[in-house]
């Protein structure tokens, strides 16, 4: 009838979540229905009529992260990446929704959304989107669903940005790599900028004025002499990097590069300063001492956030460590350094990042050196104090070892305190650098030394002979890679050419102390005495050292050398003084004994560099009267008679007196340094009747 009022229907058509849940009818009253005013719940309703749509909410939040992504990309002046998809989100969402599932009324569904100003919205930002955002790519409804999957099953873990801004890696058993959302850095959070790290190293008493000149000649002496071989910082991204922040003058946290802070420039100025024979009246002494300290107090605020640039001041701080005679915070140091290139996804493949847009090619070659330099420097620290590395698996590391090929051409400059005299300073020289073949060939022999630390290390090899058909292996692996050497860096190029940079020479050095271990006087044959074979073997290469220590030192003096070749020539040390005392022919003896004063009197030069050369010293003295009190008694049957079949106690006393004369020269030059009243690892090592295990590997010597 015309008059009568329409009659409301008696079902509704979707009830409430709330009354859903407690399936009880509900009225659909706005704003809330009778039950949810009556229980005091909130009254919601489903999205949509079924759960394959895309809310309102969902995409507004999908957008606000995406923005958020793209801010901060921005702020560490990462490039936003283009476009890779030209999925048009309006028409998938379109085709999502089928004929028969209409949305619903308004005044049945007061929280439902329009589907076509929804996908509007969402096609305003598809734009922006790349392939790290979770709008699905494939053609079928299940895309989001499988990119889930792929998210969980990912077994090689991938780059996230996170609470910091910085990219982390996170592998497939972290569950951080299913957090697309990272929290917001926090403002505690932040490394020490400004004031803050000026009144720290104030507080510290380290807080002096450091004058720029100083600081540019400090780091021009670390890649000098320092960096070519622990090469861990590429000179040219440093350098352009450190301009640009100059030049910025911002203390801005947000605005610094991951390959530029204060804790790597105090880093490398603490080694140059072991270079320079300068001395700032304005600062405290002894200078490299000063800008470790410095290092140190600026570290852990930037432990907080850290960086590519962390982990190498990490690497130059554990070789500075290395040179005091702190050992426990180097060793310490260079662990942490491991950890962090971990961290920073540094062993990972860039290639795909550069697809992506989020890395370009000066991030590549930061990254690679740093990661190698890393690796190089865990491995060498293994060594020096014979510990087992914890180093990760190289079967794990996807970035590209280091080829002479993707190097450029580039010059090393021979950098010293002349370059900086006030009146007519000739201009440094500059020879044709080596640097990529050097490193190239180094990571390849450090490949070697690990299979050789799996030997001494390996606790089932209780037989000598085993062992020493392994290490016969590797010294057939040694052999060969000193053939493959290019001619730029071979063996006959050092003796052929006027002039080899110290970083080739080091290498060369590095291959025969790894020779010296391989071959170690007390990896015998089964009988326990020394066979020929070891024996040529080890004196072979302790007199190569010895040799090329005297083309190191006539080309460029032993005042500057990088710190691993204290450790190469205390190596050779103690072999040359093995020979003197246990040779039988008096050539081989003398022979010993000049090489013997070869080395003391590098160390004696390094000591005023690096203390670490000073206890070498020291330690070579301690080691000389043990091994005199041991073959000079003729009722004592020691190990060391046994391993070098001394039949009778060596009676001449010019043998003892002419390395007596040989060490105590130069040790007498630094009785102030540290002296040694025991040597209690020698103990251990003149006990040694199984060979569980190597002495040198182990720290023993």
């Amino acid at each position: 009838m015309p008059g009568r009022a329409e009659r409301k229907g008696k079902h509704i058509t979707t009830a409430c979540d709330q009354c859903r849940r407690m399936k009880v009818r509900c009225d659909a009253a706005s704003p809330r229905c009778s039950n949810c005013l009556r229980l005091k719940h909130d009254c919601t309703y489903l999205r949509g009529p079924d759960r394959r749509k895309v809310s309102k909410v969902a995409a507004s939040q999908l957008i606000n992260r995406v923005l958020l992504l793209e801010d901060t990309l921005r702020k560490h002046n990462i490039p936003v990446p283009v476009p890779t998809s030209t999925l048009d989100c309006h028409a998938y969402l379109v085709k999502r929704q089928a004929p028969s599932q209409a949305p619903p009324s308004p005044d049945q569904h007061p929280h439902s959304t329009h589907l076509g100003s929804l996908g509007h919205e969402i096609g305003t930002y598809s734009h922006r989107l790349d392939g790290r955002t979770t709008i699905p790519t494939t053609q079928h409804p299940g895309g989001c669903i499988d990119d889930e999957l792929d998210q969980l099953s990912k077994r090689l873990g991938s780059l996230r940005v996170a609470e910091d801004g910085q990219l982390r890696y996170y592998g497939a058993t972290s569950n951080m790599h299913l957090l697309n959302e990272a929290p917001g850095p926090q403002a505690d959070s932040a490394p020490f900028c400004g004031y803050d790290a000026d009144t720290c190293l104030a507080q510290a008493g380290v807080g002096h004025t450091v004058p720029r000149e100083l600081e540019d000649h400090l780091i021009g002496l670390y890649f000098a002499w320092e960096n070519p071989f622990i090469h861990v910082v590429d000179e040219d991204v440093f350098l352009n990097t450190r301009a640009r922040a100059l030049s910025q003058s911002t203390t801005d946290p947000k605005s610094q590069s991951p390959y530029y802070n204060q804790v790597l420039v105090n880093a490398m100025c603490a080694i140059g300063s072991a270079f320079t024979d300068r001395i700032i009246l304005e600062l405290p002494s002894p200078l490299a001492e000063f800008f470790g300290r410095r290092a140190r107090v600026l570290l852990d605020a930037d432990m907080d956030s850290p960086s590519v640039a962390t982990v190498q001041a990490l690497v130059i701080m554990s070789a500075h460590e290395a040179a005091v005679m702190r050992d426990a915070r180097g060793w310490l140091y260079s662990g942490m350094a491991m950890r962090l290139a971990v961290d920073l996804a540094l062993h990972m493949d860039p290639d795909p990042y550069v697809k992506k847009g989020t890395m370009d090619q000066h991030d590549v070659v930061a990254r690679r050196v740093a990661f190698w330099g890393t690796f190089l420097v865990d491995l060498g620290w293994s060594y020096y104090v014979g510990r087992l590395t914890m180093h990760i698996n190289l079967d794990g590391v996807t970035v590209p070892k280091p080829s002479h090929k993707s190097g450029k051409s580039r010059a090393w400059t021979h950098y010293t305190d002349e370059a900086i005299q006030p009146f007519n300073a000739p201009a440094p020289r500059q020879y044709p650098d080596t640097i990529d073949h050097v490193l190239e060939h180094q990571v390849s022999l450090y490949v070697i030394m690990v299979q050789l630390q799996k030997i001494f290390n390996d606790i089932k090899l209780h037989s000598r002979g085993i062992v020493n058909s392994s290490t016969k292996k590797v010294t057939r692996d040694l052999i060969h890679w000193r053939q493959s050497l290019p001619p730029e860096i071979s063996t006959e190029s050092i003796f052929q050419s006027s002039i080899t940079l110290p970083h080739t020479l080091l290498l060369h050095m590095q291959y025969h102390e790894v020779m010296i271990f391989a071959n170690h006087p007390l990896i015998a044959g089964a009988s326990g005495a020394m066979t020929t074979d070891i024996r040529e073997g080890c004196a072979e290469s302790a007199r190569a050292i010895a040799l090329i220590l005297q083309i190191y030192k006539q080309q460029w003096s032993l005042r500057r050398m990088n710190i691993q070749g204290v450790h190469m020539i205390f190596s050779a040390t103690l072999v040359h003084l093995l020979l003197s005392c246990t040779s039988e022919d008096s050539s081989t003896r003398e022979a010993a004994v000049n090489d013997l004063k070869v080395c003391c009197e590098a160390l004696k030069e390094l000591s005023i560099a690096f203390r670490s050369a000073t206890r070498a010293l020291d330690s070579i003295a301690k080691t000389k009267e043990k091994w005199q009190a041991s073959l000079d008694n003729p009722d004592m049957d020691t190990t060391l008679k046994t391993y070098f079949q001394v039949q009778q106690p060596i009676s001449d006393p010019k043998i003892w007196q002419a390395v007596d004369e040989v060490i105590c020269q130069e040790q007498n030059m630094h009785q102030s340094g540290p002296q040694l009243d025991d040597v209690s690892w020698l103990d251990g090592w003149m006990a040694m009747q199984a060979m569980t295990a190597d002495p040198f590997a182990l720290g023993l010597a």
